[in-house]
């Protein structure tokens, strides 16, 4: 247990202990993605939102994407740290300069991978969530800078309290 906590070790273990932490809030209900409200357009990329878009988070919630990022990071940094100490006899400092950015690249795509999975057996969204035509009526919050009549991004509270996203547009004519 001593080896986890270990200077050399810490970088990774931090990110697996935040991996924990945020596991218990997601299960009794403070999820990131009740905190998290990210939205961004395409016309503001930041390394964020691209790394972000690498991701596909209409596919998955934020809160996963991170959770998964932080158990993967540290995992990773963990196993690579452990083979260094059994090629080399000891972990000098100088082989965290080439295990951290290869646990970083290892985790954003292995993060990619596993989330891509996780979209395929759970929904983005919650699929009690009602039909098209059980929104009419109701109202939404814009989450696109404006809607047009091209279009726009918005979402609704469904009568089962989901947050449902839609696109949506205005009517010629109107403001």
């Amino acid at each position: 247990m001593g080896w986890l906590f270990q200077w050399h070790n810490a970088i990774f273990t931090i990110p697996i202990l935040i991996f924990f932490a945020l596991f218990l809030l997601q299960v009794i209900g403070f999820g990131l993605d009740t905190f998290l409200d990210i939205d961004f357009e395409p016309s503001e990329a930041t390394v964020f939102s691209g790394l972000l878009v690498f991701f596909d988070p209409e596919k998955v919630p934020v809160g996963l994407l991170l959770l998964t990022f932080c158990a993967l990071f540290g995992t990773i940094g963990l196993v690579l740290n452990w083979c260094c100490e059994l090629v080399l006899g000891r972990l000098v400092p100088l082989s965290l300069v080439g295990t951290a950015p290869a646990s970083f690249v290892g985790s954003v795509f292995a993060t990619r991978a596993v989330t891509g999975i996780l979209a395929k057996i759970m929904p983005a969204h919650d699929s009690s969530a009602e039909t098209r035509e059980g929104l009419v009526g109701l109202t939404a919050t814009v989450l696109s800078k404006q809607v047009a009549e091209k279009g726009g991004r918005a979402r609704v509270r469904d009568r089962y309290g989901n947050l449902v996203p839609v696109f949506c547009r205005m009517l010629e004519g109107e403001e």
